[in-house]
């Protein structure tokens, strides 16, 4: 199809019955979209799309049409040549099951049909308990588990032992990993982005640990880990001298008392600091040596 062909059919789309249109042309629709736009045309029509490339629901925002649920349209959209699944759950507290409707038992089934996924987002999937099965995608490269407050420690080194080219992990509110030795995540040594907010009870030793067999890493989130003190930063500022996002907000006991704390940081683009005490000299210090910089003290 050529290029002003395709324009006109994305035109097409947006400002007429799109279930009037041919077969071809729903197709060529809707594999410019992502699913959670399209859902509602493959619900009405029952198209045979094959595998898709990427493929994304938000379940709190998704109607579908029909009989047809989620799984069985992940099912009939994903493949072998899908490289990224991005699967957002209910965001409020309560889990809502209806509102995702994937189970452990569909969720297996699904990453078995897309064993080359490259990109697996997870997001407030809170009830999923066998996450191991995330260690099957040898290809994948980034990770987002947040708010998956159900994943396990065993699960967790699992993927680590199955997902070695891990590039980027966000580990965001995996409440079962308080306490438990995440110095296996040093494993990862192609890590180039590593979150561990909200993880409180990883001490900065820890954090050192894993972060001395990761040399990669360029954007560090430590949020919300109360034991953090001024020591740690120095220490992670003389490890990754190139790290060029950090984010140490809500770390109420963490001091910055010194500014030759920050000053190993040349490199940083982005510096997270909400609620942390740091004297206005010391940060006016920093940024002055680092103009490229931006400091943040956002909630989130």
């Amino acid at each position: 199809m050529a290029e002003s062909e395709e324009i006109a059919v994305e035109a097409a789309g947006t400002s007429m019955g799109i279930t009037n249109l041919p077969p071809d042309v729903l197709d060529a629709i809707a594999r410019k979209l992502p699913v959670a736009a399209y859902s509602n045309v493959i619900g009405a029509t029952g198209l045979e799309l094959g595998s898709l490339e990427t493929v994304e629901f938000e379940s709190d925002q998704l109607t579908l049409p029909g009989n047809e649920s989620i799984v069985d349209t992940i099912k009939r959209v994903i493949g072998l040549s899908t490289i990224k699944l991005s699967l957002t759950g209910n965001r409020l507290n309560t889990v809502n099951q209806d509102s995702c409707h994937i189970t452990d038992v569909a969720f297996i089934e699904i990453i078995q049909l897309a064993l080359n996924l490259e990109v697996l987002i997870l997001k407030h999937m809170r009830h999923l308990m066998r996450l191991e099965i995330i260690s099957k995608l040898h290809n994948l490269r980034i990770l987002d588990l947040t708010n998956c407050r159900n994943l396990l420690f065993s699960s967790l080194l699992d993927i680590i032992e199955g997902c070695p080219n891990l590039e980027e992990l966000t580990l965001m509110n995996c409440k079962m990993l308080h306490n438990c030795d995440l110095t296996c995540i040093g494993k990862l040594t192609k890590l180039t982005k590593l979150s561990l907010w909200g993880i409180h009870t990883i001490p900065g030793e820890m954090v050192i640990n894993i972060i001395k067999n990761c040399p990669l890493i360029r954007s560090l989130n430590l949020r919300f880990l109360i034991s953090l003190v001024g020591a740690d930063i120095e220490a992670i500022s003389q490890i990754l001298p190139n790290l060029e996002e950090l984010d140490i907000g809500y770390n109420v006991k963490l001091e910055i008392a010194d500014a030759a704390i920050l000053m190993n940081f040349r490199n940083l683009k982005l510096l997270g600091v909400r609620e942390i005490k740091i004297k206005n000299e010391h940060l006016g210090a920093f940024i002055e040596q680092n103009p490229q910089c931006r400091i943040s003290f956002e909630s989130n």
